[in-house]
């Protein structure tokens, strides 16, 4: 529903008034009345009008003056005033009225023909004017939105350049970092195989000299002389494990990797006939369950499955129950699995039973160089992955070993091209 049009008529004559009223009996326009300049001043500063009807000949401020005040006051000098007059129509009073404001003169007695007619005419030219006005502040808001959204546009871009930028030179001191980091294990591989290598020459006369004196000089040694020449063996001995031990580890990262897949079964089964021995003393069978195949150095995969199933063996194969061996692929991705039924690891200690040299509570009295776990980490990360510890059902350790197979990988990258 639309708002009514405010038109003022000001007439100090009442009947005058009633006369305006019954000509303009139109719908939508709302008629206020004024009997007075002065209250036509303030009619006009409470309502908004769109046209004035004004009488020019009022007692006290007559229409001239009344309208050389709207046209001095910027909320009303643009409203049209149409002068109503029953003065002379001689040209000077038509100039006086026009240089006063008014865009149109009507004699009385008035017609209300044409005074419908005109009033008509500046109705539409109103309606014009506020449609053009909400045209505008329209397009103004508009304007001012497309510049606040051009505004936010370049924050963000220069939020993400500057994000960009961070993020190329994070990138970049990362791959430095990574390159250092490379870089010093490279060196620490190379000083660890030296030191090793270097300490298992005097080790072996002295193991020897040991061994011998133990021997040769058995009948002619006390007890206590004897005992300590063979801690000297043993201690040497240990020692030699521990270097061999470490050399495995330095040298992990330098195996390359075969171009055909390993049969795994094959090389678990080099492990159990290696470890003979320990299994006869353990008293404990190992169950292999089928094991996938995938492409990694053979050596490596023996030094993996040699560290599980010995620490098996050494630290929980008394309990009687059988070691589980077995394995799954899951698409690029091989696991292989050495489930024990010992006395487990305790939760704490398995986020630390991967770091060289540490040992836990449970494998502080079993034989050990506290590497050979360190080694299964380092060669499943070598291969895109990891290794961990969980608990098994009903009690003790399963350890896994989760790597990607590299040609298995490449396979499925070229089937999706």
């Amino acid at each position: 529903m639309e708002n009514n049009t405010n038109i003022l008529i000001v007439d100090d004559r009442e009947e005058n008034l009633l006369a305006l009223e019954g000509i303009l009996d139109l719908p939508n326009i709302s008629l206020i009345k004024a009997t007075s300049g002065e209250m036509a001043l303030e009619k006009l500063l409470s309502h908004e009008i769109a046209l004035t009807i004004l009488d020019v000949r009022m007692p006290g401020m007559d229409g001239f003056e009344t309208a050389t005040l709207m046209r001095g006051n910027k909320i009303t000098r643009e409203i049209p005033i149409i002068f109503v007059t029953a003065i002379s129509k001689e040209d000077q009073h038509l100039f006086k009225g026009y240089e006063s404001g008014a865009v149109d003169y009507l004699f009385k007695p008035v017609s209300p023909t044409i005074l419908r007619s005109k009033v008509a005419i500046f109705l539409e030219l109103h309606q014009q004017k506020n449609r053009l006005k909400i045209a505008k502040d329209k397009l103004t808001n508009e304007v001012e939105l497309r510049k606040q959204a051009e505004k936010e546009k370049d924050r963000l871009i220069r939020e993400l350049q500057n994000t960009l930028a961070e993020v190329k030179n994070e990138i970049s001191e990362r791959m430095r970092a990574e390159e250092e980091l490379k870089e010093a294990n490279r060196e620490l591989d190379t000083f660890v195989y030296t030191v090793s290598h270097d300490l298992r020459s005097p080790l072996t006369p002295i193991i020897s000299y040991a061994d011998y004196l133990c021997e040769s000089c058995r009948d002619r040694l006390e007890e206590q002389e004897l005992g300590c020449l063979a801690e000297i063996s043993d201690s040497g001995k240990r020692m030699v494990a521990l270097m061999e031990d470490l050399l495995t580890l330095a040298t992990v990262g330098q195996v390359e990797r075969p171009s055909e897949q390993l049969d795994t079964g094959a090389v678990v089964n080099d492990v159990i006939c290696d470890l003979t021995e320990e299994l006869s003393g353990a008293g404990v069978g190992i169950e292999v369950a089928d094991l996938p195949s995938l492409s990694v150095p053979k050596t490596l995969l023996y030094q993996i499955f040699h560290n599980l199933i010995g620490n098996a063996l050494r630290y929980a194969g008394k309990e009687g129950s059988p070691i589980e061996v077995g394995g799954e692929r899951r698409d690029d991705l091989v696991r292989f699995y050495v489930r024990d039924h010992g006395p487990g690891i305790p939760e704490e200690e398995r986020s630390q039973i991967f770091e060289v040299f540490y040992r836990g509570t449970t494998g502080k009295e079993s034989p050990g160089t506290g590497v050979g776990l360190a080694t299964v980490q380092k060669i499943a990360r070598l291969y895109g992955n990891r290794a961990w510890v969980e608990e098994t059902p009903g009690g003790g350790s399963t350890f896994w070993v989760e790597m990607v197979d590299v040609e298995t990988a490449a396979e499925n990258e070229a089937k999706s091209l």
